[in-house]
C-alpha cells in the first residue's frame, strides 16, 4: 500500500513526538502500544484508556475492543487494584475502637 503525502507527514510528526520523549518514557510507551495492539488483534483482549488533563474539565475514555459491560468491568477491576495498592502501603492502625 502506498502512503499519501499527508499520511507520510503524519507519520513523521508522530515519530518526532516519540523521539522528543525521554528513553524511559519511550520504553513505557512501547509497552502501552504493544498491549493496545494486542487488543486490536485478539478478540479476547480488551482495554480502556483514560486520559485526564489538569486544565480541562473532561476526562477522555477510549474503549479498545470492549463493549459497555466490559468497560464497566475493567474500570471496576482498575479501581479495586488501585485501592489495593494504596492500602498496601498504609501503616497498621491496630484496633479501631
Amino acid at each position: 500500500m502506498r502512503n499519501t503525502v499527508a499520511q507520510t507527514e503524519d507519520a513523521i510528526a508522530f515519530m518526532a513526538k516519540v523521539e522528543s520523549m525521554s528513553q524511559e518514557a519511550r520504553d513505557h510507551f512501547k509497552i502501552v502500544i504493544e498491549q493496545l495492539i494486542t487488543c486490536y488483534l485478539d478478540e479476547k483482549s480488551h482495554a480502556v484508556v483514560l486520559i485526564d488533563h489538569d486544565d480541562k474539565d473532561k476526562t477522555a475514555m477510549i474503549a479498545v475492543n470492549a463493549n459497555e459491560m466490559e468497560v464497566a468491568n475493567l474500570l471496576n477491576i482498575g479501581a479495586l487494584a488501585s485501592a489495593s495498592m494504596v492500602m498496601e502501603d498504609m501503616p497498621d492502625k491496630g484496633m479501631l475502637n
